[in-house]
């Protein structure tokens, strides 16, 4: 029995040492259960911010993109001085705050190419203009490269015009035919159809070289009152120049021509135009000429202008204006009071119109003459205006439209930018069965914003 009691002993002491490995597993599961799902939770945490700071990122990143892609900036002007002093004007076409970063300004003259950085930190306001300045070497051929803080890479290659021997140019003397005594009016247009280069810089003329004139007879006398504007800082593909000179014709002979020349510096040939000498010269000229017109001709006594409300305004004129400062962006009707003191009537053509140059730029804005029917307050495409002789009558010719013959229902004339702009009434007709051409100065226009 000891012996069986013995035994009984140890087998219940295996049943509880069993119990007891039992109870330890249980709570080493429970444990591992809890820190799994423990660390499941932080994983799901962690992985939660993540993502969250992964969106933020995303659509940062996609608001900056979109900001990159809308971003609109250009290069409007550049010009370098003769001290190598490089001006460049940028506008901001896009919707958002534009920061400019830095300037490369490569210069391609050189071999090999040499390349300058410039840090820049300018702010450009949306539709706003701000300036860069920099080095560069007057007479090279530059390429400028502007940065901008959201990466986008704004490039613009400029030139001397010089070194384009073959732009668009076109010359008119006005007026086309001298009675007596004249003065003839040369305008130059230089348009930019150059296509190598963005803009070109320090277009100008040298009168010594780039003004002339031949003559179809001999012993004339003639001076030249040299341009006001000789040159432009810049000038971008695709816009045009106007130099204006003139000649003062004192002596010629009847039936001859003069043939005027004028280009820009660097240009391979001359734009010409000819004016015929029509009435006799030389003993008894000013009494010659005033048996053709009469000794004073067309004179204005007051110029006044009217906003076109809406842009195709074409009646119902009512609010004139006779200061000089007028909106750049306003659509015009000019209208001038004229007398004809000349000793025979005189009617204008429909090329007769008002030129007006701007002084800093030399760019010009015609307004050609159009029709006015004064019983319904009406102007339309122009027929005839007769200036009667000696005086007789004071007619108002109306202008309005950019190209001769133009309809006023859709041909319209504004300044577009602003600047200071010298008038010029350009007469263009004839005196009887002669032909008859006539420059009148008059006060300047301001065109504002």
């Amino acid at each position: 029995m000891p012996l069986q009691g013995g035994r009984l002993q140890l087998v219940n002491g295996q049943l509880r040492r069993q119990h007891k490995r039992g109870i330890g597993t249980v709570v080493a599961t429970v444990v591992f259960v809890f820190l799994f799902i423990f660390t499941m939770g932080q994983l799901y945490v962690w992985f939660v911010n993540q993502l969250d700071d992964y969106n933020a990122l995303a659509d940062q990143m996609l608001t900056l993109d979109q900001k990159k892609v809308t971003e609109r900036v250009r290069i409007t002007g550049v010009s370098i001085s003769t001290g190598n002093v490089l001006n460049i004007t940028v506008l901001n076409d896009g919707g958002n705050i534009a920061h400019l970063v830095s300037l490369w300004v490569i210069d391609e003259t050189p071999n090999p190419d040499t390349h300058t950085r410039y840090t820049v930190d300018k702010y450009v306001s949306m539709g706003g203009t701000t300036f860069v300045t920099g080095t560069a070497t007057f007479g090279n051929i530059i390429n400028l490269r502007l940065i901008t803080e959201l990466g986008n890479s704004i490039s613009h290659r400029i030139a001397p015009a010089s070194s384009a021997n073959n732009l668009r140019m076109t010359l008119v003397a006005d007026p086309p035919t001298v009675i007596g005594k004249h003065s003839v009016g040369i305008s130059l247009t230089i348009t930019n159809n150059n296509t190598s280069y963005d803009s070109l810089y320090n277009l100008k003329i040298t009168p010594a070289s780039d003004i002339a004139y031949t003559y179809s007879g001999t012993g004339e006398t003639i001076n030249l009152e040299s341009p006001t504007v000789t040159s432009i800082s810049s000038i971008r593909t695709g816009e045009s120049a106007l130099f204006h000179w003139e000649y003062e014709i004192a002596l010629a002979t009847p039936s001859q021509n003069f043939t005027f020349k004028g280009r820009y510096t660097g240009a391979s040939t001359f734009a010409t135009d000819v004016a015929q000498v029509v009435t006799p010269f030389g003993t008894g000229q000013e009494s010659s000429l005033a048996s053709v017109t009469g000794n004073i001709r067309i004179i204005f006594t007051s110029i006044q202008w009217h906003k076109r409300t809406p842009d195709t305004q074409t009646s119902g004129f009512s609010s004139w204006n006779s200061n000089w400062q007028v909106d750049k962006d306003d659509y015009l009707v000019i209208r001038v009071n004229m007398t004809n003191d000349a000793t025979q009537n005189i009617t204008l053509a429909e090329d007769t119109a008002i030129y007006t140059q701007r002084l800093d730029t030399g760019n010009y804005i015609p307004f050609y003459i159009v029709s006015y029917n004064s019983g319904t307050n009406t102007i339309s495409t122009y027929n005839n205006v007769t200036l009667q002789a000696n005086g007789a009558n004071i007619v108002t010719v109306y202008f309005a439209v950019d190209n001769a013959g133009g309809n006023p229902n859709s041909k319209k004339q504004k300044f577009g930018n602003t600047g200071t702009y010298a008038g010029t009434i350009g007469i263009f007709g004839t005196a009887g069965t002669t032909p008859y051409g006539q420059s009148i100065p008059f006060q300047a226009f301001i065109a504002t914003n």
